[in-house]
């Protein structure tokens, strides 16, 4: 993961990891505005926003666009060091079963994801004793 990839290599990869192979192939379905949407400055001479030839286009136009966003990118946003820094506070970010059931009940138990591994590491919000705060 931490070995640098070509920008192709890691766009194919991640977008496997995250999409089916259905999805990825399927037409461009996002809802994109147009001139009747509010608060939408289009282009000069547009009436709506393109669209990509397929859902893996679009999702790597914009994974691209957030990697190179010069705004972000200065802030350490998506950079080498940004992607360290989101690793190690993963690694150290443990809840216990009562902050777990706090979390649940405050934003709600389908807002909230359980990551486990083997042997049990902590990820995500919770430790892998935990899995049924995702079941009603």
């Amino acid at each position: 993961m931490l070995i640098p990839k070509s920008p192709n290599s890691s766009l194919n990869s991640s977008s496997r990891t995250l999409f089916s192979t259905t999805f990825l192939s399927s037409p461009d379905n996002a809802s994109v505005p147009n001139a009747s949407t509010p608060n939408v400055i289009l282009p000069q001479g547009k009436q709506s926003y393109g669209m990509f030839g397929s859902n893996y286009e679009r999702w790597a136009a914009q994974d691209l666009h957030k990697r190179l966003d010069e705004r972000q990118v200065g802030e350490v946003g998506f950079t080498t060091l940004g992607l360290l820094l989101q690793a190690v506070a993963a690694g150290w970010h443990c809840k216990s079963r009562m902050q777990c059931e706090v979390l649940a009940e405050g934003v709600g138990r389908e807002r909230i994801a359980v990551l486990v591994s083997s042997p049990p590491l902590c990820w995500c919000c919770c430790v892998s004793a935990l899995p049924c705060l995702l079941l009603p």
